[in-house]
């Protein structure tokens, strides 16, 4: 069966953001699921976007739409690259490559093998 790894990331996103204690509004949500790939943001047209949410809004204001699976890929790519490269700036060579490993594992997204991977001692742990 085939995963959807920009899903999958959404969830393990919004959930590490609220076992972290942070908060879920709107905002934050829009901008994770713009971040894996899950949504895009075009202009609003009231000739076409018409339903919940479209009161009020004029010609032009930000109107976010779902992508197709092959740009939800194509975003979940672009988090994981933003988050590895994030890695490489950090001081704290322990911290990235725990870090650089939960990206890892995140854009594979197969239980099975993060199970293996997690049995494997690491040096930096």
């Amino acid at each position: 069966m085939r995963r959807d790894r920009a899903l999958e990331g959404f969830w393990l996103d919004m959930s590490r953001l609220f076992l972290r204690g942070g908060a879920i509004d709107y905002d934050r949500f829009i901008d994770i699921a713009e971040s894996r790939g899950l949504i895009e943001r075009v202009p609003f047209d009231p000739g076409v976007h018409d339903g919940p949410g479209s009161d009020g809004l004029a010609a032009g204001d930000p109107w976010y739409v779902r992508t197709s699976p092959a740009k939800a890929q194509v975003g979940n790519r672009q988090n994981t690259l933003r988050r590895l490269r994030a890695c490489a700036g950090c001081s704290d060579t322990e911290k990235a490559h725990g870090d650089a490993d939960e990206a890892l594992i995140d854009y594979i997204a197969d239980d099975e093998i993060a199970d293996a991977y997690d049995r494997i001692g690491k040096w930096y742990a």
